[in-house]
């Protein structure tokens, strides 16, 4: 089914931020959305300009299970500028360029420059997930903050076994944040904030320690080159989906 990416109010009435919808049209797909959001959603609707995979499109426009609408209200003020979600991607494709040149400078000046480092860059990423809302069910982002600044510390620190105590740390602060914010009681929002806190304090402190290890700064240089690499690979393709030879959609 089409992917639909909902944005401010949109968002908020569906309580999604991606959603897969069925049709075969643009205006197959969004009755559907209206029938199945209510009529808050599909107020919004009126208002709200249309992109298949970063091209503005109308309600005759035809899509497959492969395609992203993406559907953006107008800005405050009724002003019907809006940002094509394309030129949003390559943006953070830039970010995460910025960031991996921040790793790789901070890995040549040392072990605690580059402990530094990718606590800066994990807590952006963690405010980038949950800032613009790509966390669909609402997780508590408190985990996966926590997870940034203990995994890499305590990895530094104390190894594999500060690792081991760091995961276990940002798993109570999940339940913890359970018990203060009851909304994320709920096992789907639990699981999501646990994972993520996971994720992040893992991630990071392992970076941590690949740098610690024999000839780190070698093995973290290859490595941060291969993402590097790859984040190219995916800006070129983002570039260029327009064009046929790379996106026949």
């Amino acid at each position: 089914m089409p992917t639909l990416r909902l944005f401010a109010g949109l968002k908020e009435s569906a309580g999604e931020s991606r959603v897969n919808v069925e049709g075969d049209s643009v205006a197959a797909v969004l009755a559907a959305a209206a029938s199945r959001f209510g009529s808050s959603f599909e107020k919004g609707l009126a208002s709200a300009r249309v992109w298949v995979n970063g091209e503005p499109a109308g309600p005759e426009t035809g899509v497959n299970e492969s395609d992203e609408i993406a559907l953006l209200p107008p800005v405050s003020g009724g002003s019907a500028a809006v940002r094509d979600p394309t030129v949003e991607s390559q943006f953070h494709v830039f970010l995460a360029a910025a960031a991996l040149g921040a790793l790789l400078i901070a890995n040549f000046m040392g072990e605690q420059w580059y402990v530094t480092a990718v606590v800066g860059v994990f807590g952006f990423w963690v405010w980038d997930v949950f800032e613009e809302g790509r966390t669909a069910s609402g997780f508590s982002a408190w985990p996966a903050l926590a997870g940034t600044l203990v995994g890499p510390l305590a990895a530094y620190a104390w190894g594999s076994a500060g690792l081991g105590a760091a995961v276990a740390f940002v798993v109570m602060t999940a339940f913890v944040s359970a018990i203060v914010q009851p909304e994320n009681r709920t096992i789907d929002r639990l699981a999501g904030t646990v994972l993520a806190g996971v994720i992040a304090a893992t991630s990071a402190g392992a970076l941590v320690l690949v740098r610690l290890g024999i000839d780190g700064d070698s093995r973290t240089l290859a490595f941060l080159v291969m993402i590097g690499l790859a984040n190219l690979a995916f800006g070129a393709t983002l570039a260029g989906s327009s064009r046929a030879w790379l996106d026949p959609h």
